[in-house]
């Protein structure tokens, strides 16, 4: 997994001018369970995070909101091919597990300004009612 923090990048949007970008992509290589799957996705962001927030204090083991909300800052999200795990059937007794991630990391959250998710399948096939 390859993870990229842009702060502040400055465009002809206003509301883009406030926000850092989150870029996720390569999400095809996350070990040989769920457990190591989503521990990469997490230990990669928080890095990245302690990286370009310098700092930032992080208290014990601080949820991944609470270490983007104490960032102060907004954040816009590229995750690119969000559903590889359900389009190649990897940890099938853990896709919903995945959308609760996804939907306690980015729904509702005064940190994220946009999330922009990129795959091949819709994610109301695999949630129901729609979670994200």
């Amino acid at each position: 997994m390859r993870f990229f923090l842009q702060p502040k990048i400055l465009t002809g949007l206003k509301f883009i001018q406030l926000s850092s970008i989150i870029i996720v992509n390569d999400l095809t290589d996350g070990g040989n369970t769920y457990g190591d799957y989503i521990n990469q996705f997490k230990s990669s962001l928080i890095r990245d995070i302690m990286e370009s927030y310098p700092d930032l204090k992080r208290e014990g083991a601080m949820s991944l909101p609470k270490l983007l909300y104490s960032t102060g800052d907004k954040f816009i999200f590229n995750i690119d091919e969000w559903d590889y795990i359900f389009s190649h059937g990897l940890y099938p007794e853990n896709q919903s597990d995945f959308l609760e991630f996804l939907r306690d990391l980015l729904k509702d959250k005064t940190y994220v300004t946009l999330a922009y998710m990129t795959g091949v399948l819709p994610i109301q096939k695999y949630s129901t009612p729609p979670c994200i």
